[in-house]
């Protein structure tokens, strides 16, 4: 019950947002393309990664750290492996205080769904991972949309999976493969 309501309260909040900044709001040109040039437009500061840069970065996994900022049953259906997830409400304080020593030395890398949530994070946390020597900080571009639409490697609990969650219907609509679309955890 607590999850749902949870849920429900960032439903909320999310769609607060979009009145707030039509730039993230839905037209006719809602692409995985267009969310990120509204994101490099609201979130200047924060560098971006691709895809295709992060897939070839990960075949050295020591030096890089991943952070999954969505919630719960998200990552339940499929992450990138090796990421830690982390509320999309975390308070900046809180997470500095929680990943700072797993940081130092690394490349952090945060990613969501598009690349809204953990722009927003990555933004609110690059100075001062920087200053406790995390060595960059960057957000995945078009987030596990853009990884899923590559057909890149997905994980759940039960192992590889080529589901992912589409956080709602019209965020979803930006997934290529639409029959790869799950809201539950497999049943184990």
């Amino acid at each position: 019950m607590r999850a749902i309501l949870k849920t429900l309260i960032f439903a909320i909040v999310l769609q607060l947002l979009l009145v707030e900044h039509p730039r993230f709001g839905f037209s006719e040109n809602f692409t995985l393309q267009s969310v990120h040039e509204n994101i490099l437009q609201s979130y200047p500061e924060v560098r971006h990664v691709t895809a295709g840069a992060l897939e070839k970065a990960l075949k050295d996994p020591d030096r890089y750290v991943i952070f999954d900022v969505r919630e719960e049953d998200e990552f339940a259906v499929s992450h990138i492996a090796g990421s830690i997830r982390v509320k999309p409400s975390i308070w900046t304080s809180s997470f500095i205080k929680k990943f700072a020593e797993k940081t130092k030395g690394k490349h952090v890398i945060f990613y969501c769904s598009v690349g809204v949530r953990s722009s927003r994070l990555a933004e609110k946390t690059q100075t001062r991972l920087r200053e406790l020597g995390a060595k960059s900080v960057h957000n995945l571009q078009g987030g596990i949309f853009s990884w899923h639409n590559q057909e890149k490697g997905l994980r759940n609990a039960a192992g590889q999976t080529e589901f992912v969650h589409p956080y709602d219907q019209k965020w979803g609509s930006l997934v290529n493969r639409k029959s790869l679309h799950k809201y539950l955890p497999e049943k184990q």
